[in-house]
């Protein structure tokens, strides 16, 4: 539901010295890190790609993941490679949440999400953070969100600050309903058998009009996708289809 033009990739990134601060929604290009720009953490590059460092509780080695300004398909907090994540759940270090469907330009696949015990990067600690097991490790953007984080690549650092976001619990969909904008309407594109969505009765291409009352094209779909991960709520649902309107609520599990 967001327009984007492009991607500002290594090549200018590598080279810069920036802060991405959450709370005061900016980013911001600095001459240096600056006198106490948060507790540094040591990043690398492989292949021209930065990495770091972290710490999964269950392993007695740190693990090398990829820093990502994205968002990590499947949603949550990062990717895990899924012989780590195999790992960990033998140890019962991950509990599993679902499979879910992702879409990247690499294409789609299904992947199983999963809450990691702890995660670790230099003294910042995490409990309950959800991944996905893919073929790489990756921290994407709702990691680093929890932080004022200055990255200096050509340094081989990252400097963190906790920011607001810091304690914030990761959620996930809790209704089986995936949506798409298609054109400024919010339409579904799949509904998974047996999940509240489906027991409301929507269906694949209905278009959603209203979210308890709110006009679902005025939200972006991350506001309508954090509607659906509230515990034990239902949410009213207004829905056009075949050129008639219905009204629906989805209960969402605790």
């Amino acid at each position: 539901g967001v327009e984007v033009y492009g991607l500002v990739g290594m090549d200018f990134l590598g080279r810069s010295v920036f802060r991405v601060d959450p709370d005061r929604g900016e980013i911001v290009f600095l001459r240096s890190p600056g006198a106490d720009p948060g507790r540094r953490l040591a990043a690398t590059l492989e292949d021209k790609v930065p990495h770091v460092r972290v710490q999964l509780s269950g392993l007695a080695e740190p693990q090398s993941f990829l820093v990502d300004t994205g968002c990590a398909p499947g949603g949550g907090t990062g990717l895990m490679r899924a012989d780590t994540f195999d790992a960990l759940g033998g140890r019962g270090r991950i509990t599993p949440i679902d499979t879910v469907q992702a879409a990247s330009l690499a294409g789609q696949s299904v992947r199983r999400r999963g809450r990691v015990a702890e995660v670790g990067l230099n003294g910042h600690r995490h409990s309950g953070l959800i991944f996905s097991a893919a073929q790489r490790n990756v921290l994407g953007v709702n990691y680093w969100a929890r932080y004022v984080a200055t990255f200096d690549f050509a340094g081989g650092a990252v400097y963190l600050r906790k920011s607001s976001r810091f304690d914030r619990p990761d959620t996930h969909d809790l209704s089986g309903l995936s949506v798409l904008r298609v054109g400024g309407r919010t339409v579904v594109a799949a509904v998974d058998d047996g999940t509240p969505a489906a027991r409301a009765g929507i269906r694949v291409r209905d278009v959603i009009l209203k979210v308890n009352g709110a006009n679902a094209g005025d939200m972006t779909l991350t506001a309508v996708r954090r509607l659906l991960a509230q515990k034990g709520t239902k949410v009213a649902v207004l829905l056009a289809r075949g050129g008639e309107e219905r009204e629906t609520s989805v209960a969402l599990p605790e």
